[in-house]
């Protein structure tokens, strides 16, 4: 398995791809991928997770959850 994190400019993940070594092909398949976006303090507002769909190349969003804040700048409930 192969975990590839991307960061934005302040250290934060942005994106987390996972993939699988294929010993048949000997080429790493995409498995899952999950996205998250920001505000600019930093407090996540999205969450979305993508499954590699190997018939159509594509990515195909499969679930997605988002996140609202207060005035205080913190996680809502």
């Amino acid at each position: 398995m192969q975990e590839l994190p991307f960061y934005d400019e302040d250290g934060r993940v942005i994106r987390k791809e996972i993939a699988h070594w294929n010993a048949t092909s000997n080429t790493w398949e995409n498995q899952t991928k999950t996205e998250y976006q920001r505000d600019e303090n930093g407090i996540l507002l999205l969450r979305e997770k993508f499954q590699w769909m190997l018939e159509t190349s594509d990515w195909k969003a499969n679930e997605k959850a988002s996140f609202s804040v207060n005035d205080q700048n913190n996680r809502a409930v």
